[in-house]
């Protein structure tokens, strides 16, 4: 019976949709982007996972540019776009809640 349970609630977790980010829209500040343009932090510290092929532009990002969170059609698990609307680039983002 416990191994039936436990079976249940590892295929639930599996099959579980990732947390969604409700604060979508405009308004945004960046606060934070990792050196190598992989991680980014905004004013509300939320935390996004920037997809391997646009990293190149999110390494130039500077602290305190306007951004906009919207979804999209994701790729491999990539369902946003953060939109640096100072420096008018998009690029595709994972939200990654912290636990």
């Amino acid at each position: 019976m416990r191994l039936v349970l436990l079976a249940a609630v590892v295929a639930s977790l599996v099959t579980a949709d990732p947390p969604a980010y409700t604060a979508l829209g405009s308004g945004h500040l960046l606060r934070e982007v990792s050196t190598d343009g992989r991680w980014l932090t905004l004013e509300d510290k939320s935390r996004w996972d920037v997809h391997p092929r646009d990293r190149f532009q999110t390494v130039d990002w500077e602290r305190d540019a306007s951004i906009a969170v919207r979804t999209t059609r994701g790729d491999d698990g990539f369902d946003y776009e953060i939109v640096n609307t100072s420096a008018d680039e998009g690029v595709l983002a994972k939200f990654t809640p912290t636990r």
